[in-house]
Formats: C-alpha cells, structure tokens, sequence
C-alpha cells in the first residue's frame, strides 16, 4: 500500500513482467492496466520509469505463479515474473533488512519483505513452497512475496494470518445497490478446510454466545492479522479452554456477517487437541482509539487484543455498548460482551483511562459512522483509570460483583465492591438454590474485597462439579452471578 512500485504482467511465461517504478499510483492486484512511460536500466534491474499516462482497463483478473526450479542457473528471463519455488528449507532465518533465504541443499534464494507479509523464518524449517514476485537490487535476485498465504509450510499447518490477511486494496468500503458501504475482506480461503494451531487468548465460557460456545486464540508470534475466533450453536462441542493453552484444530474458514459487518471465523469440525498449557499469550498490540474507525487500520486487528491509552469517555454514551473513548486521534467504542463485565458500573463522559485492553469485534455497527468496530474487555481490571492521587488508582462509584477464573478449578476468587459501610453477606448456591457456603458475614467497610471459594460447602466437604450461583447482600442491595467449577 506504501510502495513506490508494482509489477505488471502479461503472460504466464518468462520475461513477461517487469517492475514500474511509480509513486502515488492507485492501482490494485488484478488490475487490468494501460500504461505509457519510459524504459530504464537500474542497477542491472529493467523497470518502467516517468509514466506518461496509465488507464485501469479492468479488475479482478488472475495471474498464475511460473514454477521455477531453485536449481536454476539463470533467473535473468524470471525478472518481475510472479514465481513459485518448491520443496525448500530456510536457510538463513536472518539476513538483515527483513531478508531471509530459502535452500534446496545446494542452492539458495533470498526472500524480501518489500509487502507486508507475516511470516516469522524459523532455521530448518521445511517450506512446500514460496511464491513471489522476482526482483533485483544490490546484485542479488530476491523473491518478494505478497502476502502471508504466499508461504507454504511443509507440516500441514496454516497459519492464522496466510487465511486472515487480505490485501489493502480490499478494505476499502464501496457504496453498493442499497446505498450503504460494503466491503470485500473475506478471507481468500473462504471454505478451505485446514489444520491451524494457536495460543488461547479468551477462554471458553466467559463471553456472550447464546445457546453456543466460543473463543479466542492467536498465532504464537502475535501481530497483526494473528487471531481467530471459533464459534460453535452447540455448547458442549469444544472442551474447557483456559488462556494460554496452546491447541491445534482443524476446520474450515467461515464468514460472519451482522448488517453489513463481516468477520472471519474457523468453524471447527474435529477434536481440540490440546498441545500444551501455562503459555503466555503474545503482548496486545498498543495502537491509537482512531486505528479502529476504518478497515484499512482496524480490520488487521480483527479478534486480537490490543491495548488503548490516555483515553477519555466521550459525552455521547451509546444505546448498547458500555462508552466510547477517545485519545485524540478518533473515538470507539467499548462494548460488554464478556459476561464477567456484567455488573460493571459505567463511569460518567470524561472519566479518563490510563489503558483499555481488549479483543476487536467486528460486529454489527457501521462503516459510514466508525462504529463496525469494536473493544471487548475480558475482565474489569482490563479497564485501568487514570489515577488521581499518587498512587491510588480512582474506582467508580456504585456496587460490583464479579469472579475469577471462571470456569475454575479447585477454587475461585469472588470480587466485590460496595460503595458505601454496610452489613453484608456473601453466600454460594447450587442449582436447586440450597446454601453451600457462607462466604463472607459482617460489617463492612466501603471498598473493593476478594473472597476465595475453595469447593466446599459449611461443612468442609468438597462439592461436586457443576453450575453454581454467588449472591451478594450489601445493605438494600442483591446481586447474583453464575460460576462454573469443574472436574
């Protein structure tokens, strides 16, 4: 999107492209072009240079790669050809300047990363093939390839981001027939079945799915375009997840679409299997409030989390979500999907917030307003105020009740926040709404408290597994909330 050049094509063949050295040019992978300018010599590198004129005739067409063998002694007739070599390792993870090669054993070819591709060379590792434009500087013919599903790994595995990464010219919204904005980013792997294999980044049970199930989980290297979500109607269909644990899942890529927002998700279709567990998750990225107003910046964050800054609650609160913040670059909204904000107390417009973090959501909203786009906060501590004093971080006024983790094994910490002096009593149900445990009894003082509930019921016994309830008397006020033990 920012380079000073493209490569135009007009065979399947060798010495059929060739580089047009050409800023400021709005033109897109699969244009049909006409163009008129002059012929150069660069360095050893023939390119189209001082365009005179160029005309898009055309969209959408494909050209496929030339299979060339790495065991080729002259790659003078591949220059500016879109190429593919085959049955490689890499070589050198490292060259410097984002440049890595590739080697069958005896010869090799260095990788550029002119485009904005997000794969991460590790030494040794097997590629099926690697497909690319051939260019040519510093006297060394490099293979630049265009996106991340330019690069197949021998291992059966697909990254998230080769099926989630599309290409820029592709998140730009176009009014369509009913005169609303649209835009075309479905994944380029649309119904393929593949084997991808992630960090768990929200767990199992804690967000909103209806009668279903879902979750979250993320490329080991993080980054943009490296999320999923995969969602299921059924809530038995995927075990008990936690952050951090690593899984491998096969299935297939599936669009969502609410109004005109669409969202890639993997539909799994086979067992989870569980690869390892205790991992952390990649760092959430920090990027402006105004980064998740447009596809162009927002849609490579689709499912991730990302972290906010210095941002304040606008005046306008929305009908649905939580607020709206802003840091001076473009307000978004802060939605509650997950169930452990249920019982959040929304602050008043202008409360201002050292870091939200968060998952993006795409879903619902518009494009014509930036609101398609939105941040999910997991958990209460994810919504960080600005502190006031020293180092006294500044709690909403108003009651809040809440536990953590959940679903949780052997025990659990029940938090609480009562805004006011008061008796209060803090008491576990079962299902049939019988006394478990007495948690907490006595007075109180204002402020935020924890509890732990280790399993066990008055008597000290170990309750068995199951859903349970958690309800919190302070004063004149009653709170109940869901919680889930497990084996």
């Amino acid at each position: 999107s920012n380079l000073s050049h493209f490569f135009i094509q007009d065979d399947e063949a060798a010495y059929s492209g060739i580089k047009v050295y050409e800023s400021g040019v709005a033109v897109a992978q699969g244009d049909e072009v006409r163009l008129t300018g002059e012929v150069d010599e660069y360095f050893g590198l023939t390119e189209i240079i001082n365009l005179d004129s160029m005309e898009i005739l055309s969209h959408n067409h494909r050209v496929n790669p030339v299979v060339v063998p790495i065991t080729t002694t002259d790659w003078e007739p591949y220059e500016g050809v879109l190429i593919t070599v085959e049955d490689v390792t890499v070589s050198n993870p490292d060259l410097g300047f984002g440049e890595w090669s590739v080697t069958d054993g005896t010869n090799e070819l260095v990788l550029d990363d002119d485009a904005k591709y997000y794969y991460y060379p590790v030494q040794d590792e097997a590629l099926a093939s690697v497909t690319g434009v051939l260019d040519y500087s510093f006297n060394v013919y490099k293979l630049q390839p265009r996106l991340t599903n330019d690069i197949v790994t021998a291992d059966g595995l697909t990254s998230i981001q080769a099926f989630q990464q599309v290409r820029y010219s592709d998140l730009f919204p176009a009014e369509q027939i009913d005169g609303n904005l649209h835009v075309s980013d479905s994944s380029y792997m649309y119904r393929d079945t593949l084997t991808i294999r992630g960090i768990v980044t929200m767990p199992t049970g804690l967000s909103y799915a209806g009668a279903g199930i879902k979750f979250l989980f993320q490329d080991v290297n993080g980054g943009p375009w490296s999320s999923v979500m995969s969602y299921d109607p059924d809530s038995s269909a995927f075990p008990v997840l936690y952050e951090g644990d690593l899984i491998e899942a096969t299935g297939y890529v599936e669009e969502y679409t609410t109004d005109r927002s669409a969202m890639t998700e993997f539909f799994i279709t086979q067992e989870v299997e569980l690869i390892d567990v205790g991992l952390t998750p990649p760092p959430p990225a920090v990027i402006p409030t105004g980064d998740l107003r447009w596809p162009t910046t927002a849609e490579q964050w689709g499912t991730s989390m990302v972290t906010v800054e210095n941002v304040t609650i606008t005046g306008d609160l929305p009908t649905y979500e939580l607020f709206a913040v802003d840091d001076g670059s473009g307000s978004v909204l802060v939605d509650d999907d997950s169930d452990s904000l249920a019982n959040y107390i929304t602050p008043p417009p202008g409360t201002e917030f050292s870091s939200i973090t968060g998952w993006v959501y795409n879903h619902y909203g518009y494009y014509e307003d930036s609101t398609a786009y939105k941040l999910e906060p997991l958990y209460e501590w994810d919504l960080v105020l600005l502190n006031a004093v020293g180092d006294e971080p500044v709690v909403p006024n108003g009651y809040a009740l809440r536990n953590y983790p959940n679903p949780f094994n052997p025990t659990t910490t029940i938090a609480y926040r009562i805004p006011e002096a008061s008796p209060v009593k803090l008491v576990v149900y079962n299902q049939l709404g019988r006394i478990v445990k007495v948690v907490a009894n006595g007075y109180q003082a204002a402020g935020d408290y924890e509890a732990i509930w280790d399993g066990t019921n008055n008597s000290g016994q170990k309750v068995s597994s199951g859903v349970y309830f958690y309800r919190l008397v302070a004063g004149q006020h009653d709170m109940v909330a869901k919680m889930v033990m497990l084996k």
